[in-house]
């Protein structure tokens, strides 16, 4: 074989075989549809808006919930019984 057939064949059998050429194709064909699904969910922004920043900063409260097994944080007073931590 010569020419251009040719060199694609050589380049063919150095990468492992025949099916090496599908196998760059379907990833690059994955990666490609990947990237246009992303653009198309980043594209799109948040649906709705989230209130939440607004409640905190009308009610100046910020509520946060940890778990009392974890001491410093948070932990059961043993002498009250009330949990108690930062």
């Amino acid at each position: 074989m010569g020419g251009w057939r040719g060199a694609i064949h050589s380049a063919v059998e150095r990468m492992g075989g025949s099916r090496a050429p599908g196998k760059w194709v379907g990833l690059a064909a994955a990666l490609a549809l990947g990237l246009v699904v992303l653009w198309l969910v980043l594209s799109r922004g948040l649906e709705g808006e989230d209130a939440t920043w607004e409640r905190v900063v009308e009610t100046g409260v910020l509520a946060v919930c940890t778990d009392p097994s974890w001491p410093p944080f948070e932990f059961v007073d043993e002498v009250t019984g009330r949990i108690e931590g930062f």
